[in-house]
């Protein structure tokens, strides 16, 4: 496929040597990190053109983040005639740089596209390890018989037999904008959980509930309102603007990671939600940055904690400081933690999630 054909072209800002964008490659090349911006809203019930000028303005400013680090951005998606063929464009465009081994961030558009990231992950990889960040959720079963848009792509995801979600965790959520059906099904099918409030109280709980995921999609409604509304359904309580940078360079951490998606963020509003936006995504790439330069053999030092005369094996990644639960010899047979679970388990508890698997 010709995928410039698909794409608008973007004016590169002026930016100094020590910059981000004077670090933009000029070609499309293997192992790239790949950034592309959307603007179909329709599974939003939204017809409008979106500038991300701004948003490369305020990103390609920032300070570089590695030389060694490469990535491209392909510019704007066009839009197909209908909201399916804007997935089909989508999905064959990531497969296209999935093949050539390049990580992929999805920025704008309604959050039904997370339906074709899901597609092309799966299509790729054959089971998806998948993370979702949102303010609340309401999954029915009379969302299988709409038209796929932003309220119903996860239930077509957990309904479509093709598909093979190996994992799912739900970031983010509020109580009281979460359906109790919807937090009774999740349980009930052995996926996880974290409220709004238990990031917030302790929000090392976050990196390893990502550290594996394949694929994350965020809402902008995850978000504190400032000012202005940053989202199309904007939420007064959210992740404030530190707690989202943190987040997302947890995400760019992750070991398995094929593509983000950024979707729900409404581009009409000011400079300081597009400011953030900006910090979100570079923040991310410094994530990945780290995660390339991860040893392909790690240093591991395991340490055993006995409880009630049973034995517990926790592990430690020398270099990237990353703690894992399981006996195995292979980190990625293990369940990723954080050291408080491993001192937790010192005073005699073991969190009930690590005892799932």
């Amino acid at each position: 496929m010709n995928i410039s054909d698909v794409f608008s072209p973007f004016q590169k800002p002026d930016v100094k040597e020590w910059q981000l964008g004077a670090h933009l490659r000029k070609s499309l090349n293997h192992g790239q990190v790949v950034i592309l911006t959307c603007s179909d809203y329709r599974g939003v019930n939204m017809e409008r053109t979106v500038d991300f000028s701004m948003l490369r303005n305020e990103l390609y400013q920032l300070a570089s983040i590695e030389a060694q680090f490469a990535f491209y951005d392909l510019g704007d998606l066009i839009s197909g005639k209908t909201l399916q063929d804007t997935h089909y464009i989508l999905q064959e465009v990531l497969l296209f740089l999935f093949q050539r081994n390049c990580k992929v961030i999805v920025v704008g558009g309604g959050g039904d596209l997370s339906y074709a990231l899901f597609s092309a992950v799966n299509s790729f990889k054959k089971s998806v390890r998948y993370a979702h960040f949102c303010a609340g959720l309401d999954i029915h079963s009379e969302q299988l018989e709409q038209d796929l848009d932003a309220t119903n792509f996860l239930a077509k995801i957990f309904d479509n037999s093709s598909f093979h979600v190996k994992d799912f965790t739900l970031l983010g959520y509020q109580r009281h904008l979460t359906s109790p059906f919807t937090l009774n099904y999740l349980k009930e099918v052995n996926f996880d959980t974290l409220r709004l409030s238990e990031i917030l109280s302790a929000s090392y709980i976050v990196e390893p509930r990502l550290r594996f995921a394949d694929l994350v999609t965020m809402d902008a409604n995850v978000l504190e309102t400032m000012r202005e509304p940053i989202a199309f359904h904007p939420q007064v309580n959210g992740l404030n603007r530190r707690e989202i940078c943190s987040c997302m360079q947890s995400i760019g951490l992750g070991v398995n990671l094929s593509a983000v998606g950024l979707f729900n963020f409404d581009f009409s509003s000011s400079w300081q939600n597009t400011s953030l936006l900006a910090q979100m995504i570079w923040y991310l790439m410094e994530g990945m940055s780290i995660a390339q330069t991860r040893p392909r053999v790690p240093n591991v030092e395991t340490y055993f904690v006995m409880i009630n005369e049973e034995n517990f094996v926790f592990k430690k990644d020398v270099f990237t400081d990353q703690w894992y639960f399981g006996a195995s010899e292979y980190l990625e047979n293990c369940l990723p933690c954080s050291y408080q679970d491993y001192l937790q388990a010192k005073n005699g508890s073991i969190h009930p999630r690590l005892l799932k698997q």
